[in-house]
């Protein structure tokens, strides 16, 4: 920790010249600043919410369908599928289109797709998300008409029909106040489709393979870990996989579930992350600087070698203390792990 005179010394220097900055020690961000900052620090977390068995994954369905009961926002007459799709719909419902060249643009052509959650069974509802395919300028107020929903093996999985909403996405006027700007062109049907086959689960009788989200060898370790001491006998094949034997369960819904509940404290790689627009910034509470000096434009920033233990922090503090803009401190930090002095990954929202 600093002394209150050096703290002292050091503001005054900075009233004196703000050409040089000599980071000796900590100092704490000003009030106001242009960067908020917080540590990642990996929370003990259950396994179930950093990996997944292996066999219970996610399925994508896709469909072609056609949204109607919109005003006059949807294809023009020169979207040539939408004219084909609602001719063959008409069709099956035993109405013959006549000659005449139909020039309703209350029909929209969408692509339509949706996830399958593993163990759905019929009967059960997913949502379903609608993008527009042609040049129609809003899906507002449409319904999806009844649209088949296909997996990669061309099967129909489920069926979706039932009114768009249309989602919203931030925006910020001239004034800098907040408005919400629409996305017109896609949205989702909620509980728009009904699962009409259930994709099978096999789950192995003797081993159960446990899938984690972000594969890190430290974390595999520590799930291994944390199964044997519970008297489940499991090894780590990779980064990314660990293999547990279920030969002390009977059942598998309960061996799984004691796999699920156990808590570890995921590892992972250095990293700062930076939100450029507005100025937040994420790093892990212990990433250390090297000694490095930096001249960038008018601002030099000096890490000496007796300076004990800076850190990441001590650095954005001191940047705040001076009204460092977020683009600058971007480049700051890039320039500084290019010399070697942070050994942390740099990601720029």
């Amino acid at each position: 920790m600093c002394s209150p005179a050096s703290l002292t010394g050091y503001s005054n220097m900075i009233k004196m010249n703000l050409k040089n900055i000599f980071l000796l020690c900590f100092i704490s961000a000003v009030l106001f600043s242009p960067f908020s900052f917080s540590f990642a620090v990996p929370p003990s977390t259950r396994v179930k919410d950093i990996a997944h068995v292996l066999e219970a994954r996610d399925n994508q369905l896709i469909g072609f369908g056609l949204v109607a009961g919109l005003r006059n926002t949807g294809d023009s007459i020169q979207t040539e599928f939408t004219k084909q799709a609602l001719t063959n719909l008409l069709s099956r419902m035993g109405i013959a289109p006549g000659e005449k060249e139909f020039k309703s643009k209350n029909v929209a052509a969408v692509i339509v797709t949706a996830k399958l959650p593993p163990f759905y069974q019929v009967g059960q509802k997913i949502d379903v998300s609608v993008s527009s395919l042609g040049d129609a300028t809003s899906l507002q107020g449409g319904n999806l008409l009844m649209t088949p929903l296909q997996g990669a093996d061309d099967i129909v999985y489920a069926v979706a029909q039932g009114p768009v909403t249309l989602g919203f996405s931030g925006a910020e006027g001239s004034q800098g106040v907040s408005i919400d700007k629409r996305q017109t062109n896609a949205g989702r049907v909620i509980n728009g489709g009904i699962v009409e086959k259930e994709v099978p689960v096999s789950i192995d009788e003797n081993f159960i393979s446990i899938v984690i989200d972000n594969p890190d060898y430290t974390t595999a370790s520590r799930i291994v870990s944390a199964m044997k001491q519970v008297g489940i006998r499991a090894r780590a094949r990779d980064a990314a996989t660990v293999i547990a034997s279920k030969e002390v369960y009977q059942d598998s819904v309960e061996f799984i579930s004691a796999i699920e509940n156990l808590t570890i404290v995921p590892d992972a790689v250095a990293r700062v992350v930076i939100n450029e627009q507005t100025g937040i910034v994420v790093m892990g509470e212990s990433i250390r600087i090297a000694p490095v000096a930096i001249s960038y434009g008018d601002t030099n920033v000096t890490v000496l070698a007796t300076t004990p233990e800076a850190t990441i922090s001590d650095l954005v503090s001191a940047l705040n203390a001076i009204g460092v803009k977020p683009k600058d401190l971007v480049s700051i930090l890039h320039a500084i792990k290019s010399s070697g002095a942070i050994s942390a990954d740099i990601e720029v929202l």
